[in-house]
């Protein structure tokens, strides 16, 4: 036909090829698919039904707007469907799709290797100044001792708040 004939092997894997990748795009939205297949049928279902009934009972007043009901319950249904699968399929395809969760996870390795790297690259003077604010801290704690000490001996401070405690109880 093209002027070419593949092997049956060859064929083969093609096909099989292309109805894993038509499965693996369809598999996510079976279930939306059905759902509008079923919905569609009921609507075509019901309208059969209700010119049947219309052929035994010869009362044809309505099938005009039979059909035109009909109709409008479908683009209804088209348009649920598509506003699913575009907008609201898509925000929880975020949470649950592997590949979202795998590039998150990449992006978070990235940034944990990227904060190793900025520490890697500070100079000496940079971390000791980045430890600073310990010695700052020491010092402040060195000046609360010793206010301690000049109201009296510690053990003078723990005999009171250890008063209290008893009092407490």
């Amino acid at each position: 036909m093209f002027g070419f004939r593949l092997p049956s092997i060859k064929r083969f894997l093609l096909n099989q090829f292309l109805l894993g990748r038509l499965w693996l795009w369809l598999k996510p939205k079976l279930h939306g698919l059905l759902t509008f297949a079923l919905v569609i049928f009921f609507i075509f279902y019901i309208h059969g039904e209700y010119l049947s009934y219309v052929e035994f009972s010869s009362d044809d007043r309505f099938i005009g707007t039979s059909f035109i009901l009909k109709n409008v319950l479908m683009l209804i249904a088209i348009i649920v469907y598509l506003t699913f699968v575009f907008f609201i399929k898509k925000t929880r395809s975020d949470h649950v799709n592997p590949s979202v969760v795998k590039k998150e996870k990449l992006n978070k390795e990235k940034t944990e290797t990227e904060k190793v790297e900025n520490l890697d690259e500070k100079t000496e003077t940079g971390k000791v100044e980045n430890l600073n604010f310990l010695l700052d801290e020491i010092e402040e704690t060195d000046k609360y001792e010793q206010i301690l000490k000049d109201m009296g001996s510690s053990d003078e401070f723990n005999e009171f708040f250890n008063k209290e405690d008893k009092n407490k109880k």
